[in-house]
């Protein structure tokens, strides 16, 4: 229901802040290395219309934040509600402009990686998710089942 997916994004908001923020903390120059490229990746997905890619690769840069945390617990939350994450990335990824603004925000996590700054890492975790839940819900209120 709505009500689901609303309350799914709240707690991953939290969550994937939490783990981005304690990513930094251990994050090395092979994962920088790692998330450049799928950075690279993912614009090369959206230049082409590529958005089976263009998810897949959305979802191996979270897991790599989830995995750098360095939680186990916190980790294993994330990739159980990895099945609703890949769903409701495909129907905010509908709404227009969402993913090019999304792929920004990917960039904006990397760069404070790459700076060492959780307060950042965690602020742009936790706005990339707000701003999915937004694309989300009014990509449904454009088909009224929202």
């Amino acid at each position: 229901t709505p009500k689901e997916v609303i309350d799914t994004y709240d707690v991953r908001e939290v969550l994937e802040g939490l783990a981005a923020g304690k990513a930094v903390d251990n994050v090395t120059a092979e994962d920088i290395s790692y998330l450049k490229k799928l950075m690279d990746d993912m614009h090369r997905c959206i230049e082409t219309n590529d958005d089976e890619g263009l998810e897949r690769i959305h979802m191996l840069f979270h897991e790599r934040l989830y995995s750098l945390s360095g939680n186990k617990k916190l980790y294993q939350i994330l990739m159980d509600l990895r099945e609703c994450i890949k769903a409701y990335t495909h129907v905010g990824y509908s709404f227009p402009g969402r993913k090019l603004e999304a792929a920004k925000e990917h960039a904006e996590i990397l760069e404070a990686l790459i700076s060492r700054n959780p307060k950042k890492a965690e602020d742009w975790a936790r706005k990339h998710i707000e701003r999915s839940k937004e694309a989300y819900i009014k990509e449904l209120q454009k088909s009224k089942e929202y």
